[in-house]
């Protein structure tokens, strides 16, 4: 695999053409077992720089509260629940433009790497809203005018939500365009990843003593869902295709270790079962142990 080339199969394309969907399919997969994806080293990069970028602006936002200064002065304020907030915010932010876990060549993404702010801020593309026959004024499948200002008015009041000292009113602010966008497009809703961070903030609008063991709750719930829905046969599958589109592993002979019989039988092998049970155990246990284990949750000063 080079660094700006992809590692491609070698295939005879006449050949491999001719061939059955199955027998079309064999090298196809022993290949992505081997080498995965294939993309060319630069990709990896690429996404180096992106989670770079991503805890770089973060710091920013966090520097930018009163009280809090020093960009290598971790120690003063990591405890600071104002801190997990405004990376709520800024990760919402960071997913809904796009930048975030559906970015690039990974997911299939090229030219540009990225949908999300091109389209969602263009009149004529196409929206889709949860319940059109139910809610009035969210009929139809066009993006108007008002949808393009809403979507917006979202990513200015994240900015402005998470910059600064986060008064409760700029959270319940953004929270409230996201609810009046996701009416009109549900697409927007899901690619903000409400589920996680809009929920997290809106422990924010609770009392102070309140919004650490609110916030707890909700990752509690969040771990767990992800570890329910790995409680099946399938995981073990997902896990050895992860193993083998991994970067870290460079050598295809430890790639062939992840399934039972390389090349000829692919199924996940015990190291893949041992990592895709063992995943599931650490997200059951681990969000427990935060909740219940007795330490000093005092926080460094009170939020806004």
């Amino acid at each position: 695999m080079g660094f700006l080339q992809p590692n491609l199969p070698d295939l005879d394309l006449p050949t491999w053409q001719r061939g059955t969907r199955r027998e079309r399919m064999r090298p196809l997969v022993r290949h992505f077992c081997e080498i995965g994806f294939g993309s060319p080293d630069v990709v990896t990069l690429v996404y180096v720089f992106k989670i770079g970028l991503y805890l770089l602006v973060g710091w920013l936002f966090v520097l930018s509260t009163p009280g809090i200064d020093g960009f290598f002065s971790v120690s003063d304020w990591w405890r600071d629940p104002v801190v997990f907030y405004k990376f709520v915010l800024w990760t919402m932010l960071f997913e809904v433009l796009g930048l975030g876990c559906g970015f690039g060549p990974l997911n299939l993404r090229f030219t540009p790497p990225l949908g999300s702010f091109l389209y969602w801020l263009r009149p004529g593309t196409i929206r889709l809203a949860p319940w059109p026959g139910r809610v009035p004024l969210t009929g139809g499948d066009s993006r108007t005018v008002a949808d393009v200002v809403l979507y917006a008015a979202l990513l200015v009041s994240l900015v402005v939500a998470a910059f600064g000292e986060v008064p409760r009113w700029q959270v319940a602010v953004a929270l409230g365009v996201l609810a009046v966008v996701a009416l009109r497009d549900k697409v927007i809703f899901l690619a903000a990843r409400s589920e996680v961070y809009g929920t997290l903030a809106v422990t924010y609008l609770f009392v102070s003593g309140d919004q650490v063991v609110a916030a707890q709750l909700v990752m509690v719930a969040i771990w767990w869902g992800a570890a329910t829905s790995k409680l099946n046969r399938h995981f073990p599958y997902v896990v050895a295709a992860m193993m083998s589109n991994s970067p870290v592993w460079r050598f295809g002979k430890m790639k062939r270790r992840f399934h039972r019989d390389f090349p000829d039988d692919l199924r996940p092998g015990p190291i893949s079962a041992a990592l895709a049970h063992g995943g599931t155990v650490v997200e059951f246990v681990v969000p427990l142990l935060l909740l219940l284990v007795m330490g000093d949750r005092s926080p460094r000063s009170p939020l806004s």
